[in-house]
């Protein structure tokens, strides 16, 4: 890119074409044919871009897209080093990506269901799981969310009386006792606990239980870092990702 302007081989030009075209019309980029001789803050002839392209600008200053364009800036702090001072040293470094490994299996996330808050018997989390002794000839519901409720469901079947598996992903047609298992049947989603240890699904059949076995996953934190509102968290969901990876802002 030259100083006086945008230029046909600017790699920004081409970065933006890239992300911004599959939604706006090409014909409104003459802008970046016709090579104006321009400062860059006065480039923008169609306003509508001008301003959907400083949302991805550091701050309100569009002529930090030059560098900052479809990447993200992250701002570390670290001791200075030497013993005895205090003192802090930040520093920026440019990425095209970002992951964030942020080890949140700690604070389990508990399943909300009718009549959980005057359930007086034993609940308890996967994340507390040790040994399936700890089950023996109870009866189990067992509220699953991925693979931890798989193996868990797994192994205190050999041990406890019955496991009832509930999960939203369980419809009608896989509503049964599972053919490998004498002890183990699957349920709809639980529809209210009646507090005499009859648990009712959302498919009105009930079962006798006494332990509620949460395999629910983790609630998610970013406590390492200042998210600056960029990444959000509303009910266990990371956001604006989608499957907590891929920002739908940046899809083709």
């Amino acid at each position: 890119m030259q100083e006086e302007g945008l230029t046909l081989d600017s790699s920004i030009v081409e970065g933006v074409v890239s992300v911004v075209s599959s939604e706006m019309q090409h014909t409104r980029f003459l802008w970046v044919r016709e090579g104006l001789k321009e400062s860059w803050s006065m480039a923008f002839r169609w306003m509508k871009l001008s301003n959907w392209l400083s949302n991805l600008a550091t701050g309100n200053d569009s002529q930090s897209l030059c560098t900052t364009i479809c990447k993200w800036i992250v701002r570390s702090r670290k001791r200075a080093g030497a013993d005895g001072d205090d003192s802090l040293i930040d520093s920026d470094e440019l990425y095209d990506g970002v992951v964030v490994c942020n080890g949140h299996f700690t604070e389990p996330h508990i399943a909300y269901f009718l009549g959980i808050d005057s359930w007086l018997r034993r609940q308890m989390h996967s994340h507390n799981y040790r040994v399936s002794n700890l089950f023996r000839d109870e009866v189990v519901v067992l509220i699953r969310s991925s693979s931890s409720g798989a193996d868990v469901s797994k192994y205190i079947a050999r041990t406890i009386k019955e496991v009832r598996i509930v999960g939203r992903y369980i419809t009608n047609a896989t509503i049964a006792k599972q053919l490998d298992y004498e002890n183990i049947w699957l349920h709809s989603m639980i529809k209210k606990d009646h507090g005499d240890n009859t648990m009712v699904f959302q498919d009105e059949s009930s079962a006798l239980h006494y332990i509620v076995l949460h395999c629910t996953g983790y609630k998610y934190h970013f406590t390492l870092m200042a998210t600056h509102d960029i990444v959000t968290m509303n009910d266990n969901h990371v956001g604006p990702l989608y499957k907590h990876v891929f920002p739908p802002l940046l899809a083709s």
